[in-house]
């Protein structure tokens, strides 16, 4: 069984496709999410590790965790309930892609899926996890813009290659990008992820950099893992 203990909670993910993993972490703790009352959404939230972290940074925000797959929800809700946030997290088994929340939400955040079709696990559960029928990056910002609330924002992570059709793409969907920071994880070397923040309103763009096990990195994470 995989489980996962963190400062303010633990993560089984043993029912879920996609395993919980550094680029969630990094998102979790680098996102920049609503500081008062506030209506959060996890797309795509697989064991509900962002949930958590979003639960954790934002005490007065309500989450829902969306989810196709009725294991993992089944694992997001566990893990919901043995924490001290239960109450305040919803697990929503559905499509990402064809979810209607009922408000529209402060802040979306998302690790979606970005492997190439032509790698496709045979093992169906993984599979969905990791192509999700349409569910990918720019499936995430076509969500954001049609449901963000006016000053709502997206949050994602993603792979470095590519990265100028996403800001395209983004652009074809009016959602401004509002901060980017290119993640590496040996100094010198090219970033691999990309952790991104868009918004449908206008204004300062910040660009950054981090190196994996930085001072910039632990500072970024300590609240969250358990031995630093």
């Amino acid at each position: 069984m995989g489980r996962f203990d963190f400062k303010q909670f633990s993560v089984a993910d043993e029912h879920c496709g996609m395993k919980v993993g550094t680029d969630s972490v990094l998102l979790g703790a680098w996102a920049d999410l609503p500081s008062g009352p506030a209506h959060i959404l996890d797309l795509g939230a697989g064991s509900g590790l962002l949930s958590l972290m979003a639960a954790q940074r934002c005490p007065q925000a309500s989450i829902i965790a969306v989810e196709i797959d009725p294991a993992a929800c089944a694992d997001a809700r566990a893990n919901a309930d043995a924490s001290p946030f239960g109450p305040r997290i919803e697990v929503v088994c559905a499509d990402a892609m064809a979810y209607q929340p009922t408000r529209d939400p402060d802040a979306v955040i998302c690790n979606p899926p970005y492997f190439d079709s032509t790698l496709v696990s045979p093992d169906a559960q993984r599979a969905t996890a990791r192509h999700g029928a349409g569910f990918d990056a720019v499936g995430a910002l076509r969500f954001a813009s049609s449901h963000l609330s006016t000053d709502g924002t997206l949050a994602m992570v993603t792979p470095a290659d590519g990265w100028q059709q996403l800001v395209f793409e983004a652009e074809m969907l009016r959602m401004r990008l509002r901060s980017i920071c290119r993640v590496s994880t040996r100094a010198g070397k090219p970033a691999t992820r990309i952790l991104w923040q868009f918004s449908r309103l206008d204004g300062p763009q910040i660009e950054s950099e981090l190196l994996i096990g930085s001072p910039e990195y632990i500072s970024l994470v300590k609240d969250f893992y358990l031995k630093l």
